[in-house]
């Protein structure tokens, strides 16, 4: 006979007992709080003499709580005679979520990243300056105290403050400056891993030196190319190009 194995506590968040306050009330959602106290250092922490604000962490929050709406959707159908009437509306919200939290995490590749508040910057400086006297006192605590008394240190763009989402036309002129310099970047090492084993190859015509040079070229030109590529698939297309060329040239070369 199988017997159903207690819940393990993770991370802080333990299992439920017949004390704990439920999930649901009969006014709402209500979501363990363990989760939000798991989460709070990652909302506000300090880095050096900077202060950052991560809203991805919010999301991170924000996910449970409608996974919770969706799991008691699910119960209600099942064995509440189908009552669950919002249930669409709440699996569509459910769904939006994650597609939300797909999009914050291609952010992070972004320079700034729109959902990390920074110190560092200026602009962000000036709104943390403006509303951290506005969260009412009997809900400051110690922590709160070192915000209100810091000066944030020196930022980053001190005399070139940068304003949110950037300026357009600079943005544009930035993306195709470094478009260009890829562009160039790739020219200059397809051709130099082209020009610089045929050279090698004729210079020096032996056996040794053709499966040497063939060998070590591939090899690095592999590394190069997982480097650069994001793709694996594009990673072993462009070395299957270059073994090609390689073959083709030494196969020319022998006969």
């Amino acid at each position: 006979m199988h017997v159903a194995q207690p819940l393990k506590s993770y991370k802080g968040i333990h299992s439920p007992s017949p004390s704990a306050p439920p999930i649901f009330s009969a006014e709402g959602s209500k979501l363990d709080p363990a989760i939000i106290e798991y989460h709070k250092p990652e909302i506000i922490y300090k880095q050096g003499n900077h202060t950052k604000i991560n809203f991805a962490t919010l999301q991170r929050i924000h996910l449970p709580k409608l996974q919770a709406h969706v799991a008691r959707d699910a119960l209600e159908m099942r064995y509440g005679q189908g009552k669950a009437s919002q249930w669409e509306k709440t699996l569509e919200q459910y769904m939006k979520a994650w597609r939300d939290w797909d999009y914050i995490e291609a952010c992070a590749n972004r320079s700034p990243d729109p959902f990390v508040f920074n110190t560092e910057r200026t602009l962000d400086t000036w709104v943390l300056k403006a509303i951290r006297n506005t969260v009412p006192r009997h809900l400051r605590g110690k922590e709160y105290q070192d915000l209100e008394s810091r000066n944030f240190g020196y930022r980053l763009d001190e005399h070139d403050a940068q304003v949110l989402g950037g300026v357009r036309t600079k943005r544009n002129a930035e993306a195709k400056l470094k478009g260009y310099v890829m562009r160039l970047t790739m020219a200059a090492i397809g051709g130099l891993f082209l020009i610089g084993p045929m050279l090698l190859m004729v210079l020096r015509n032996n056996r040794h030196t053709t499966l040497i040079t063939t060998s070590v070229c591939v090899f690095v030109f592999s590394i190069v190319m997982a480097s650069l590529l994001d793709q694996p698939f594009n990673v072993l297309s462009a070395m299957a190009a270059y073994v090609a060329v390689l073959v083709v040239f030494v196969g020319t070369k022998n006969s």
